[in-house]
């Protein structure tokens, strides 16, 4: 899956794009689908993204009207890596199948419109399309850039963001988490 994901220094994300939502929805439901344990993400930090935009609009004069499908060909976000993290603030995840898993996604749905928005999409499976074509247009394109590197550290700094201004705000919990990323 590519997609537009957290900063790279503050971690700070979009609390309706489908990376939070799955976070949010496996830190509610306490638990993962194990079947996605080796699964990796290709995603573009919203700033570095940001300063793609820029800099295609001012190297090709044909960009306007064009899409792109981003993702970074140089560094995956490993789904292990996530879960991890997400134990590493004192919520650790339990493996469920992926049918217990969707099963669970879908009660919790019923009780919390939050995650109606998403449900379809990670219930249905859309993780699996992909745009090579597009993409490879859009690593071409900028292919002078220097891609950032989404590592453990990267993937903390979007938990404990996640914890502390999304899962902390909107449930209301009485404890907030703290990741503290130089201790890794």
């Amino acid at each position: 899956m590519g997609e537009i994901c957290a900063a790279t220094n503050t971690g700070a994300c979009n609390k309706n794009d489908i990376y939070t939502s799955l976070v949010t929805s496996m830190i509610k439901l306490r638990c993962y689908p194990e079947n996605e344990i080796h699964s990796h993400f290709n995603g573009l930090p919203v700033d570095f993204t940001s300063k793609t935009i820029v800099y295609l609009s001012r190297i090709q004069s044909d960009t306007n009207g064009k899409i792109y499908h981003i993702l970074n060909p140089t560094s995956n976000i490993a789904f292990k890596d996530i879960v991890d993290a997400i134990g590493h603030c004192r919520s650790p995840l339990a493996n469920v199948s992926l049918e217990e898993w969707q099963q669970k996604l879908k009660i919790e749905a019923k009780s919390n419109s939050s995650f109606e928005t998403v449900i379809d999409f990670l219930i249905n499976g859309s993780f699996n399309d992909e745009y090579s074509i597009s993409a490879r247009e859009f690593c071409k394109a900028i292919s002078s850039m220097t891609f950032p590197n989404l590592d453990q550290f990267f993937v903390r700094r979007s938990i404990e963001f996640i914890f502390n201004h999304i899962i902390h705000n909107f449930y209301h919990l009485d404890v907030v988490f703290f990741v503290v990323v130089n201790d890794f």
